[in-house]
């Protein structure tokens, strides 16, 4: 397995790779995780990479308020392995997400849900039983009231998808260098919490190689320390969470599960 690490120049923030991965993982019914090895990784890989990098949460030479480091955690894996992510859900909340338009939220193939400190072990303790997964780490220090572009990967691979009314296609879109995104933005409130505010977005979408920042499917929580957004997509055919969270990779079609964590 081979670990990387480097910096992206982005709009609004900072943005660090802990680690890329593909794995191939054995079954082993017998092999149970232990929860304070996994919790102590997680722990580590985010702070050597920081601190590797230069990145600090008191960096307010400039002024500005101190950034706000935001973990982000990416797992992917095909259809046949996906159904074991769905027990993620079961520490999650959808009623402490509000959504910036219900009914066309509820029509976009996304799920999103919020969840307490045990979701990240709860995670690793999933992958351990992927028999093929794709992963990354990143840390996206984004300056309070500032939006960062998180890049998700390039190319759609479905046939089409509609939003706000517009049906969007190969025909239509550039969907072979369309480039997939989240919109983040995140600021603290009262009480050591954070608001982070999620946007789907695309760029190089269109023949004028322009964007599209969906804000209609904007998704916002009020986080406590620990909490996370649970981000996936639903797999639904012309849904711009599935044209969003799905990839075609060597040999299969992967689907896209984010554990985004701010630190206040």
């Amino acid at each position: 397995m081979q670990i990387t690490s480097q910096r992206f120049a982005i709009t609004g923030g900072r943005i660090a790779v802990l680690g890329t991965m593909i794995a191939v993982l054995a079954f082993c019914s017998s092999c149970g995780p232990d929860k304070d090895a996994l919790a102590r990784q997680r722990f580590e890989r985010m702070a050597s990479v920081m601190e590797r990098q230069g990145f600090s949460e008191d960096d307010n030479s400039d002024g500005q308020a101190a950034e706000i480091p935001v973990h982000v955690e990416i797992v992917a894996t095909n259809s046949e392995n996906y159904a074991a992510l769905e027990s993620l859900w079961e520490e999650a909340e959808t009623d402490d997400v509000t959504v910036y338009n219900a009914a066309q939220f509820r029509d976009s193939g996304l799920r999103v849900a919020v969840a307490g400190e045990g979701l990240g072990e709860r995670l690793d303790e999933v992958k351990q039983n992927l028999h093929l997964y794709e992963g990354s780490d990143m840390v996206l220090l984004l300056t309070p009231g500032v939006s960062g572009y998180m890049p998700l990967g390039k190319g759609i691979y479905q046939a089409s998808f509609v939003y706000d009314r517009t049906e969007y296609s190969p025909g239509t879109s550039s969907f072979e260098n369309a480039r997939r995104y989240l919109r983040l933005s995140a600021e603290r409130t009262a009480g050591d919490k954070i608001r982070l505010r999620i946007v789907p977005a695309f760029d190089n979408l269109q023949s004028d190689k322009s964007g599209l920042d969906m804000n209609a499917l904007s998704a916002q929580a009020v986080l406590e320390s620990g909490e996370s957004v649970l981000l996936a997509e639903k797999a639904e055919p012309r849904s711009p969470g599935t044209a969003l969270l799905s990839y075609k990779g060597v040999e299969y079609r992967f689907r896209t599960v984010l554990v985004i964590t701010p630190n206040p």
